[in-house]
């Protein structure tokens, strides 16, 4: 596909801010300046290649023009418009191949922020859903499971801070131990708090028991888009194929060192915050010798398993599936579950 053209003026100096460099499991852009008559007009990151990352421009230190995001491979990822800080206008989703997949509409940084999640078929579905306000969380936020509209997180937000009740499904559709949890002003409070300051605060969504099942009443513009029908449900791989997969790490193991992690703007935005070795959307469980496994599913190319060490679980691996996912269909294997994709433990 053609690349969109820079919004940072074609003029522009790079200055150098900072090396490329990985501490531990954190990844670290080389980060340039992009200056213009002395002016800062945007800014640069580049991996450890050499290769753009993320190009954004900027206007009175604000994010003004199109940020754009590409892929470890040079894929386009995502076009965002801003003005003086806040996304405004239509933001592109792009997905494998360079295609487009979705887009999402914010006005100064209000409206609902979509991403989406692509399967290894080229099938697309909802995985996110952001509520904002000026560029705060403001309103519930959503996440969903790989079966469309299936949700498995809920929060609420209320100018940047948690505000509301939050709830967490198991792979069962029932509330995870310690859900649903009550939040006011950013802070944990009790049930009882919660219900007396919702009386008379309007701002606190009212508690009612029947929001403790995975059924909601999406609001009009979110439901066509939840109304879509996947084409394919992943099933569980034989253990025969994970065990193959093994030699494939044993051969990946000196790009580990090349592991990304979820750090600050310096770092790739997307893939947004996921809960690895806790999310349903990805998770799924095979019986071996009477003993249930888990493990999750990211990605799509060549497959790549990854294996946690003793004491460990899938998410001391975070950095290694979020760096490998965009040019590898990756599976992460936990050594034991409870049942419960959102309490894994290890042996």
């Amino acid at each position: 596909m053609k690349q969109p053209k820079s919004d940072i003026p074609a003029g522009a100096v790079e200055r150098l801010v900072r090396e490329y460099r990985q501490e531990g499991a954190s990844i670290y852009y080389r980060i340039m300046d992009c200056l213009l008559n002395g002016q800062l007009v945007g800014r640069r990151a580049y991996n450890q290649d050499g290769k753009l990352v993320i190009d954004t421009p900027l206007k009175d230190s604000q994010k003004h023009g199109r940020e754009l995001s590409w892929n470890e491979d040079g894929t386009l990822l995502l076009v965002e418009p801003y003005v003086k800080g806040q996304i405004h206008g239509t933001a592109k989703q792009y997905g494998h191949g360079g295609k487009l997949i979705g887009t999402y509409t914010l006005l100064h940084g209000t409206g609902f922020d979509l991403w989406r999640q692509e399967s290894e078929d080229g099938s697309v579905s909802i995985s996110e859903i952001h509520s904002l306000r000026e560029g705060l969380p403001h309103g519930y936020e959503w996440w969903f499971r790989s079966e469309q509209g299936v949700l498995w997180h809920e929060r609420h937000w209320h100018a940047g801070q948690d505000h509301g009740v939050e709830r967490l499904w198991n792979s069962r559709g029932k509330l995870s131990r310690g859900y649903p949890k009550y939040w006011i002003a950013g802070q944990a409070v009790s049930k009882r708090k919660y219900l007396k300051a919702a009386q008379t605060d309007k701002t606190l969504p009212a508690f009612r028991e029947k929001d403790n099942s995975l059924r909601r009443e999406f609001p009009p513009e979110i439901k066509p888009l939840l109304s879509m029908k996947r084409l394919l449900v992943l099933v569980p791989l034989a253990l025969s194929v994970l065990l193959a997969l093994s030699v494939l790490l044993a051969l990946s193991a000196p790009g580990l060192a090349r592991a990304q992690a979820k750090t600050t703007w310096a770092t790739t935005p997307p893939v947004r915050n996921v809960r690895y070795g806790a999310n349903p959307a990805a998770g799924h469980t095979f019986t071996h010798d009477g003993v249930r496994l888990y493990y999750e599913v990211y990605g799509a190319g060549e497959p790549l398993l990854l294996v946690h060490g003793n004491g460990a679980s899938i998410g001391t691996l975070s950095a290694q599936i979020a760096h490998f996912r965009k040019r590898y269909k990756v599976i992460a294997m936990d050594s034991g579950i409870t049942g419960d994709p959102a309490t894994v433990w290890t042996s």
